[in-house]
């Protein structure tokens, strides 16, 4: 969650996948693009993932 408030404040922990991010997002959003960042919650803990694990 951290990196992902990051990325949208545009601050904090600058490591090189957080920059390539960055800058796609940048070349994209330049090409008239809309781009959302969304946490999604993981799975870990789900008795039917563990089945599958």
């Amino acid at each position: 969650v951290g990196v992902l408030k990051n990325l949208k404040k545009g601050r904090g922990f600058c490591g090189r996948i957080e920059r390539e991010i960055r800058c796609m997002g940048k070349e994209l959003i330049e090409k008239g693009w809309e781009i959302r960042l969304e946490w999604i919650q993981g799975h870990v803990g789900l008795e039917e993932n563990e089945e599958v694990d």
